[in-house]
Order: C-alpha cells, then sequence, then structure tokens
C-alpha cells in the first residue's frame, strides 16, 4: 500500500474516532505538515469519502460518509492482505 493510501487510512479513522478532530491534531498524528493534510482532507472531501461542515464560527467537523465507510474498509483490508502475506 502507498503512502498516500496509508494517510487515506489513518485520516479516515482519525474522523470516524472524533468528528471535531482538529487538522493541526491530525498532522501531528500522521507526522506530515499541516497544509498537506488539509489537501489530504480536501481530496478525500471531493473524492466523497467525508464530508466538511463548519460549525458555529471557526470550527469544522468532519463527516464520514457511507462511501467513506466503503473506501476505508476497502484500504483496512488491502492493509491486512498485504501483511498477511509478509
Amino acid at each position: 500500500m502507498d503512502i498516500q493510501a496509508q494517510h487515506d487510512l489513518h485520516l479516515l479513522n482519525e474522523v470516524e474516532r472524533n468528528a471535531v478532530v482538529t487538522q493541526r491534531t491530525m498532522a501531528r498524528k500522521l507526522g506530515v505538515a499541516h497544509g498537506l493534510t488539509n489537501l489530504y482532507l480536501k481530496r478525500l472531501a471531493r473524492k466523497g469519502c467525508i464530508k466538511i461542515t463548519t460549525i458555529p464560527r471557526y470550527r469544522i467537523k468532519y463527516l464520514l460518509t457511507p462511501r467513506g465507510m466503503t473506501e476505508k474498509t476497502r484500504l483496512t483490508y488491502i492493509c491486512y492482505v498485504q501483511y498477511s502475506l509478509a
């Protein structure tokens, strides 16, 4: 599994666990720059995996969509198969 898919899986897991997690926290957990995390989240939103909504003033909430749940399952399966084969 490539790095981008690993980041996608990690972000989808974080969004599922905590919808109001900040980009800064996600960037720290991923070990990447804040701007790159923003780019990953926007790409997931364009793909329809997450929905980004604003809650009162300067707060953002991320919601996992059914398509996002499917993508998360697919990536988890790929990760498990590669781990098992190794």
